[in-house]
């Protein structure tokens, strides 16, 4: 009787990691806009960018020297000590936006659309984020 109850407590345990395991894995979208983004630093950012649109050299070319303009240009933003901590971030989002549409005349109809789909993803997925932090 004493072993049938470890067989049992046993299944039990792997059936609820074998759950576990199951819920955590994300197909629902294809594997180029997986949402793996919580974590990410700028370079992680800037390779999934670079394989998911499949960038052309001359246009990861021109992304990186984008990319070096506008971090430059932001750190000078928030290094600036006469903008108040508002100002600096509304600055900085302005710089964000620029840098975005200078970005989206490199793509091509279809990489434009590619990264408005991963954008909105990344956004739904920061919500998502906020509203566990928020719940918890």
């Amino acid at each position: 009787m004493d072993t049938m109850k470890r067989i049992l407590l046993l299944t039990m345990i792997a059936g609820f990691f074998a759950t576990s395991a199951s819920s955590q894995t994300i197909s629902t979208t294809p594997t180029e806009v997986r949402q793996d983004v919580k974590q990410s630093s700028p370079t992680d950012w800037e390779k999934r960018i670079t394989t998911d649109l499949k960038l052309t050299p001359d246009q990861i070319t021109k992304w990186e020297i984008l990319n070096k303009e506008y971090k430059v240009k932001i750190d000078e933003v928030m290094k600036a000590s006469d903008l108040t901590k508002e100002a600096q971030k509304a600055k900085k989002m302005e710089l964000k936006k620029e840098k975005e549409e200078q970005f989206m005349q490199l793509l091509t109809p279809e990489q434009q659309s590619r990264y408005k789909l991963i954008i909105e993803l990344k956004k739904k997925e920061r919500e998502a984020e906020k509203s566990k932090e928020s719940g918890s």
